[in-house]
């Protein structure tokens, strides 16, 4: 099962109640919606697509949930595409 994780080498900051996260090495500066900064703190640790969506079917009851796994799929997309989370590699023994 795929793990994502927050890429260490981005220096990030709540700003007014939105995340602002600095790519220095691209010279990129990213602001995050209220959705997709949650999903940057449950990415503090480890985490598979499976365990985040569970997560925010928990947190956010009412909601759509096949429109919820659409837009978090859509967001870890684009934070992979754009190296705010990477893909966590397992350890072949």
């Amino acid at each position: 099962m795929k793990k994502y994780i927050r890429n260490e080498d981005l220096v990030w900051e709540e700003v007014g109640g939105e995340l602002v996260v600095l790519d220095y090495n691209k010279g990129k500066v990213y602001t995050l919606n209220d959705t997709a900064f949650e999903i940057w703190r449950i990415l503090e640790k480890k985490a598979s697509f499976k365990e985040i969506f569970a997560y925010l079917l928990l947190c956010h009851t009412g909601y759509n949930k096949s429109e919820m796994r659409s837009d978090l799929e859509e967001i870890l997309n684009n934070f992979m595409k754009i190296s705010l989370i990477l893909e966590v590699k397992k350890n072949k023994k």
